[in-house]
C-alpha cells in the first residue's frame, strides 16, 4: 500500500512533471520533506529540477519578508515592557518568566487565529472585574486592584512589545501567519512559485485557513488532504461523528468543497493485526517493546518500515538503551528536551551549590561555605566521575591511581562529618593525585560566582570546554563523542545566548537569575538528533508522524491524559471566552491528537498500541480512550481486524519461581568465598542478614559492598549507640571484678556530660554539636545514660553481690558442620557480662524501643525461619557461645534505654520443663540450639542452594540494596 508520500509524488509528476521548479509543496515538518525527495527521486527516471519543499512557518517567513525573533530573546523583550507598564510594581526577571512565557503563548495564539486584540482583552479585562465586584458595594482590596490593573493593562503588554520589536525589524511567529493573512491578496502576487501545494495538513489556524483558501480560490495553491472515510464521515456507534475528522468536515463545509482529496478506505479493506499491551510502568514499556522486536524477528528490510512512537518524550533514553543488539539502525526524528539529558543535570546542580552557598550564608551563618552533599552530588555525576578517574598511557601509573580520585574526596569529606566547609578548605584537599584537568576542575566549580553574573557564565562556558576536552582524551568511540559533543555544544549555546541576553538587556542581575533562565530554557529547548532519515527504525513523537506512513507502528503511553492530554489549562484566557472568539480549547486539541492517532494507524499493518497500566503514576492506569474506540467500533466496521488484547503480567515475588527475581548460584568461586568468610566467623548479625535476605548476606557479608557512609548533618542512631555504649564503658571499666555500689554508681553522675561531650567529639569528628538538632540528640544521650544510672543504682541497692565480670567482650567459638566436614567459627560481641549470685547475665545496650514480646519465642526454629525474632536469635548466640566455655547459668537480655522501666528485658523460650518460661540457660539447655545453628549454616553452605531475594515485603523497607533488587 502506498504511503501518502508517494501518492504526493505521483501526483507531482502526473500533473506538473514538466514545471516541478515553479511549484512549492508546503509540508506540515521538515521531516516529511526527506522522505517526499525519496519517493519523488524513485518516480523519475531522467535528471529534472525538483519543486521547492519547504514547511509552512518557511513559507510564511518567505512570503511576508519578516525576520522572526530568536525565542530567547523574546522574554527578556517582553520583560522590557513589562518594566515600562508596571514602573515601581515591577516584579524581578525570576518572578516574572514564570509568567511570562505563559502571556508569550497566549499573544502568539492570538495573532494565529486574528482575534481581535482591543476586543479580547477589553472584554477579559472586564470579566474579571465583573468577578472581583464585591456585591455588599465593599471597596477592593489592593490585592484586587492589583488584579484587575494587570488584566486591564494586557492590551498595553501586547501593543508595545509589537512597536518595541517592529522597531528592530522583528517579530514573533505569530505575528508573522496573521501578517501574511490580513495582506494575503497583495503579497500573493509576488510568490517565486506559480502554485504551492500545501499538503498533508488537518488543524489550520484561521490565519492559515484565510491564507491558503485565498490562495486556492485564485488557482494558485492546492490542498491535498490525507483521510479515511471511517473517521471522515458518521462511522462511530450510533452515527456518532469521530472527532479525528472535526477538522477535515469543517473546512469541506467552510471552504464549500465538493469533497476532500486522497480520502481513503484503509480501515475498511486493510487487513490489521492490532495488539493492545497493558504494561507496568513507562520504563517497562520500553523494554517490552525491545523484547516485541526481538519476537517479531524485525529484519533489515522492515526496519525502514517500521516507527516507534512515543507519546512521552521523557522514554528515549531509556528506548535507547532498550535496543535489541539485532537492530541494526534507527533513527531518532524527534528532538529531545534539554532537562532529561544527563549534562544538565551537572549543570543544574553546580548552580543550585552557589545558589544554596546564598541561601545558607544567610539562615545558618555559614558565610561563604558550601552544603558538602551539594559538592559531593557533583563530583559522583557520572560525567565528573569520568574526569576524576585516571586515564594514563603508563600502565603502572594508571593502577597505582586506579582509584577514582573524586571517590577518595567524597570519602573523605563523608568522614569528617563537617556539612558546610568554605572553597579554600575544599581546595586544600587537591593534592598531587589530581590531574591538572581534575584541578582544574574542581577549581572552576568552587569559584566565586557571586560578584558577577558574567563571571558565573563565563565559569560555566569554560566547563563545557574543559569537558570536552578531557572527554576527547579518553578516545570515546564515535557514538559516545558524537552524543557528548551534542550535550555539550547545545548547553555551550544556551550559556552564550543568556549571556548575550545579559550584555544586551542588563536585566540578568543575579546567580538566582541565571539559574531560573537556564531551567526554563532548558525545558523549551530541545536537543536535535542527526541521522539518516531514509534507514532503519524510525523514533519520533506524535508530531513528527505529520504525513509520514510506516508498515510496523510501535506506539508507546497509549493513556487517558497523555494521548490525548486531558483538560490542561495554561492560558491567562479562560476557555469561555476562547469559545466566544473562536480560539481553540483543550477539545480542539484533543481533537488533533485523535487525527494524529487515527490517521498514522490508517496504512499499517501491524500495530503495537502500550500503555502504561500503573495507577499512581501520572499519565498511568487508564488506557486511552482512542484504543476503547478502537475496540469498539472498528470490528464493527471491519470485521477482518484482528484486535488481541492482554496486560502484562508481572506475578508477585515468590522464592524460587520468578524468573525476575535476582538469584545468585553458588559457583565454585562464591564457595571459596563462602569457607574464607566461615573460617572469619559468623556474626549473629550476618547470619541475621542471611534469615532476613540471603542475597542481602551475599552482598554485605560476601561481595563485600558496604553502603558508602555519607556526611551526616545530624548525628545518626548508629553514633548515639556508639556513645552511649562508650560512656557506660568508661564508667565501669574500673570496676570489672568487682562488686559495685550505689555509692560508685553516685560518682559516675557528675561526669555524664564531659564524658558524653567527649564520646560525640570522637565518633562524630568535625560535627557541629552545639546547635540545633545535634545539641537536642546530645541531651538525649546523657538522659539516657541519666536515667540508666538511676535505674542501676536502685538495683544495687538491692542487691549486693551484684559483679562486673567483662565489658565489651569477643565471644567466639568454633562449630562442627557435618555436611562440609569443616569447623566454622561462630563470633561476637558483648556489651555487658555481669552475675548476681549464681546467675551470670550477658548484657546488650539498645537505644531504640524493645518490649518483651520481641523476645518471647516457642521453639528454635523460629529463631532461624522468621526475620522478626532477631534480637531473640542474637541474644541466643551470645549465651550459646558464654556457655561453651563457661559451666555457668545464663539469661541473655536487652536494657532498652526508652523502656528502661522494665529493666533487663530477657530472651524466654516458652513452656519448657514444666515451666511457663525459660529465661536462664546452661549449656545442655543450649545443646538443641546448637543444632539450630548447624542447620542454618549448613543452608548457607550448601551450594545447591542459591542467594535469592527477601520474601517478605517490608524485610527490604531499610535495606541499603533496594535499588539492585528494584524492589
Amino acid at each position: 500500500m502506498k504511503a501518502f508520500l508517494e501518492i504526493i509524488a505521483d501526483h507531482l509528476i502526473n500533473n506538473y512533471k514538466d514545471n516541478l521548479q515553479n511549484i512549492a509543496v508546503i509540508l506540515p515538518t521538515r521531516r516529511a520533506g526527506v522522505f517526499l525527495k525519496k519517493h519523488l527521486a524513485a518516480n523519475i527516471n531522467n535528471p529534472i529540477w525538483a519543486p521547492s519543499i519547504i514547511s509552512i512557518e518557511d513559507f510564511a517567513t518567505e512570503l511576508t519578508g519578516l525576520n522572526k525573533i530568536d525565542p530567547l530573546i523574546l522574554p527578556f523583550e517582553l520583560y522590557q515592557v513589562h518594566c515600562d507598564i508596571a514602573k515601581e510594581k515591577k516584579q524581578n526577571l525570576e518572578e516574572f518568566l514564570s509568567w511570562g512565557e505563559l502571556l508569550l503563548r497566549d499573544i502568539n495564539e492570538l495573532d494565529q487565529y486574528l482575534v481581535d486584540i482591543p476586543d479580547i482583552f477589553g472584554y477579559l479585562s472586564d470579566t474579571r472585574a465583573l468577578e472581583e465586584w464585591n456585591t455588599d458595594g465593599s471597596p477592593l482590596t489592593d490585592f484586587q486592584k492589583d488584579y484587575l490593573e494587570f488584566f486591564n493593562s494586557l492590551k498595553d503588554y501586547y501593543t508595545l512589545l509589537k512597536q518595541k520589536l517592529e522597531a528592530k525589524g522583528q517579530v514573533w511567529m505569530g505575528h508573522i501567519y496573521r501578517t501574511l493573512a490580513e495582506n494575503i491578496k497583495d503579497l500573493a502576487p509576488k510568490m517565486k512559485w506559480e502554485k504551492v501545494i500545501f499538503a498533508g495538513f488537518n488543524a489550520l489556524t484561521n490565519a492559515e485557513s484565510t491564507f491558503m483558501r485565498y490562495l486556492l480560490r485564485e488557482n494558485k495553491a492546492e490542498v491535498l488532504w490525507d483521510a479515511d472515510e471511517y473517521y471522515y464521515y458518521k462511522n462511530g456507534i450510533g452515527n456518532n461523528e469521530i472527532e479525528a475528522g472535526m477538522f477535515l468536515r469543517r473546512f469541506k463545509k467552510q471552504w464549500k468543497l465538493s469533497e476532500i482529496t486522497f480520502l481513503g478506505e484503509y480501515y475498511k479493506t486493510q487487513d490489521k493485526n492490532i495488539n493492545i499491551i497493558g504494561v507496568p510502568r513507562n520504563i517497562g514499556q520500553t523494554k517490552y517493546v525491545a523484547e516485541l522486536l526481538k519476537q517479531h524477528a524485525v529484519n533489515i528490510q522492515e526496519q525502514s518500515q517500521t516507527a516507534i512512537v512515543l507519546a512521552r518524550e521523557n522514554l528515549l533514553i531509556s528506548l535507547v538503551n532498550s535496543m535489541p543488539e539485532h537492530i541494526d539502525e534507527y533513527n531518532i526524528t524527534m528532538g529531545f528536551p534539554l532537562t532529561q539529558i544527563p549534562m544538565f543535570d551537572l549543570f543544574h546542580s553546580i548552580l543550585t551549590m552557589h545558589l544554596n552557598k546564598e541561601r545558607f550564608s544567610f539562615q545558618r551563618n555559614k558565610a561563604g561555605r558550601f552544603y558538602i552533599k551539594d559538592f559531593i552530588s557533583i563530583i559522583k555525576h557520572p560525567t565528573s566521575v569520568r574526569i576524576g578517574t585516571n586515564n594514563s598511557d603508563d600502565e603502572e601509573e594508571r593502577e597505582h591511581s586506579s582509584q577514582n580520585v573524586f571517590d577518595q574526596l567524597t570519602t573523605e569529606l563523608n568522614q569528617s562529618n563537617q556539612v558546610f566547609l568554605p572553597a579554600s578548605l575544599l581546595l586544600s584537599k587537591i593534592n598531587d593525585n589530581f590531574t591538572e584537568t581534575q584541578r582544574n576542575f574542581i577549581e572552576i566549580i568552587l569559584g566565586d560566582w557571586s560578584y558577577s553574573s558574567l563571571e558565573a557564565l563565563n565559569k560555566l562556558k569554560k566547563l563545557c570546554q574543559l569537558i570536552f576536552k578531557e572527554i576527547e582524551t579518553q578516545n570515546p568511540s564515535p557514538e559516545e563523542r558524537t552524543l557528548f559533543n551534542e550535550y555539550l555544544y547545545t548547553l555551550f549555546q544556551v550559556f552564550d545566548r543568556i549571556q548575550q541576553a545579559l550584555t544586551e538587556y542588563k536585566t540578568i542581575t543575579s546567580l538566582k537569575s541565571i539559574a531560573k533562565i537556564f531551567r526554563q530554557l532548558s525545558k523549551s529547548n530541545t536537543l536535535p538528533f542527526y541521522g539518516e532519515p531514509l534507514k532503519g527504525i524510525q523514533v519520533m513523537g506524535m508530531l513528527e508522524t505529520r504525513a509520514l506512513d510506516f508498515k510496523n507502528v510501535f506506539m508507546l503511553s497509549v493513556n487517558e491524559d497523555v494521548l490525548p492530554a486531558g483538560k490542561a489549562h495554561n492560558s491567562f484566557i479562560p476557555d469561555d471566552i476562547k469559545l466566544i472568539f473562536g480560539l481553540p480549547t483543550y477539545k480542539e486539541k484533543n481533537a488533533v491528537y485523535a487525527y494524529h492517532f487515527y490517521r498514522f494507524l490508517q496504512r499499517a499493518e501491524n500495530i503495537f498500541l502500550l500503555y502504561n497500566t500503573e495507577t499512581e503514576i501520572l499519565g498511568g492506569g487508564h488506557k486511552s480512550r482512542f484504543i476503547n474506540q478502537l475496540q469498539l467500533e472498528l470490528p464493527r466496521y471491519n470485521p477482518n481486524v484482528k484486535i488481541n488484547d492482554y496486560i502484562l503480567n508481572i506475578p508477585l515475588n515468590h522464592k524460587h519461581d520468578i524468573e525476575n527475581d535476582i538469584i545468585i548460584e553458588k559457583n565454585q568461586s562464591v564457595c571459596d568465598e563462602l569457607i574464607k568468610k566461615s573460617q572469619k566467623g559468623f556474626s549473629p548479625s550476618s547470619l541475621n542478614r542471611y534469615i532476613q535476605c540471603p542475597l542481602q548476606f551475599y552482598l554485605y557479608d560476601i561481595m563485600d559492598l558496604s553502603t558508602e557512609e555519607e556526611a551526616s548533618e545530624t548525628i545518626d542512631v548508629a553514633t548515639l549507640g556508639t556513645v552511649v555504649h562508650g560512656v557506660l564503658e568508661d564508667f565501669y571499666k574500673p570496676y570489672i571484678h568487682k562488686n559495685i555500689t550505689t555509692q560508685d554508681i553516685q560518682t559516675f553522675f557528675k561526669k555524664i556530660e564531659e564524658t558524653t561531650i567527649r564520646w560525640f567529639r570522637k565518633e562524630y569528628y568535625g560535627g557541629d554539636i552545639k546547635f540545633g538538632r545535634n545539641k537536642l540528640i546530645t541531651e538525649v544521650a546523657q538522659r539516657f545514660i541519666y536515667n540508666f544510672l538511676q535505674y542501676e543504682k536502685n538495683f544495687a541497692s538491692k542487691n549486693t553481690d551484684y559483679r562486673i565480670n567483662e565489658l565489651e567482650i569477643r565471644l567466639s567459638n568454633e562449630i562442627y558442620i557435618p555436611s562440609i566436614d569443616k569447623n566454622v567459627t561462630i563470633k561476637g560481641f558483648a556489651d555487658r557480662i555481669d552475675s548476681i549470685g549464681n546467675i551470670t547475665r550477658i548484657i546488650d545496650y539498645k537505644t531504640g524501643q524493645v518490649d518483651d514480646k520481641d523476645l518471647k519465642f516457642e521453639s528454635f526454629d523460629q529463631l532461624i525461619e522468621q526475620p522478626k525474632y532477631a534480637k531473640c536469635f542474637q541474644l541466643l548466640v551470645y549465651a550459646w557461645l558464654y556457655t561453651k566455655t563457661h559451666d555457668v547459668y545464663v539469661t541473655s537480655g536487652i536494657f532498652s534505654f526508652r523502656n528502661l522501666k522494665r529493666g533487663l528485658l530477657t530472651a524466654k523460650k516458652g513452656k519448657i520443663r514444666g515451666r511457663s518460661f525459660l529465661d536462664s540457660f546452661k549449656h545442655e539447655d543450649l545443646k538443641e540450639f546448637e543444632s539450630t545453628i548447624i542447620i542454618l549454616i549448613e543452608e548457607i553452605m550448601n551450594p545447591e542452594i542459591p542467594f535469592t531475594q527477601a520474601t517478605e515485603k517490608k524485610s527490604c523497607d531499610y535495606c541499603p540494596y533496594k535499588q539492585i533488587c528494584n524492589k
